[in-house]
C-alpha cells in the first residue's frame, strides 16, 4: 500500500540522478513508510482512545443517574425493602424497613432474617425461609418480630432470589410490609 509520495528532482531536466542517489533515496523511502505508517496508527488509536474515552464517560454519567434513580425510589418506598447476600445476611435495608422494624438500618445490617428477634411460633416459618435461602427458592408469608422496646410486630415478608448469570442465588430481595 502507498503510504505517499516523495517527490525529487532537478532544475535542470536533461540532468539526472546518480544510480547511487537513486538508490540511497530509495533506501530513506523505504526507511520512513514504516516509521509514517506507524505515525497514522497511533494517531488512529489516539482516536479511538479519544472515542472511547468520551463512550466510558457519557456510560459513567447514565450509570451515575440511574444509581441516584433506583435510590431514590428505595429510599422513599412505603415498604421495607432489603438486599442479601446469598446466605441472607442484610447488606442494604431502606429506612422504611428500619421504621416498620424498630431497629436502625446500621443495627438490622449484616444480621440475617431469620435472627429478627420474635415468639417461638416463629421456628417453624424461620425453617421455611432458610429452606427457601438454601434452595434460592422465594418465600411469602406473614411473621411476627419484636421491636426493640419488646412490642410484637406482625410483618408481610415476601424474599425473591436475585439471580446471577450462572443462573445461582447472587442474594435475595426482600420486601416487608406492616
Amino acid at each position: 500500500a502507498t503510504v505517499g509520495v516523495w517527490l525529487f528532482g532537478r532544475r535542470d531536466p536533461d540532468d539526472f540522478y546518480p544510480q547511487d542517489d537513486i538508490m540511497l533515496l530509495e533506501t530513506l523511502a523505504n526507511q520512513l513508510a514504516p516509521v509514517i505508517e506507524n505515525i497514522q496508527l497511533y494517531e488512529a488509536l489516539q482516536d479511538q482512545a479519544n472515542t472511547l474515552s468520551d463512550r466510558v464517560r457519557e456510560q459513567t454519567i447514565e450509570l451515575r443517574t440511574e444509581r441516584d434513580r433506583t435510590q431514590a425510589i428505595l429510599d422513599n418506598a412505603g415498604e421495607g425493602i432489603f438486599f442479601t447476600d446469598p446466605a441472607g445476611s442484610l447488606l442494604y435495608a431502606n429506612q422504611a424497613l428500619a421504621t416498620i422494624t424498630g431497629y436502625e438500618t446500621a443495627v438490622l445490617l449484616g444480621q440475617s432474617i431469620i435472627s429478627w428477634p420474635g415468639p417461638e411460633s416463629n421456628d417453624a416459618i424461620h425453617q421455611l425461609i432458610e429452606q427457601s435461602l438454601q434452595s434460592s427458592t422465594g418465600w411469602s408469608g406473614e411473621l411476627a418480630i419484636q421491636n426493640p422496646n419488646g412490642l410484637k410486630v406482625d410483618i408481610g415478608l415476601t424474599i425473591s432470589p436475585i439471580m446471577d448469570e450462572l443462573v445461582q442465588a447472587a442474594g435475595f430481595v426482600g420486601v416487608v410490609s406492616d
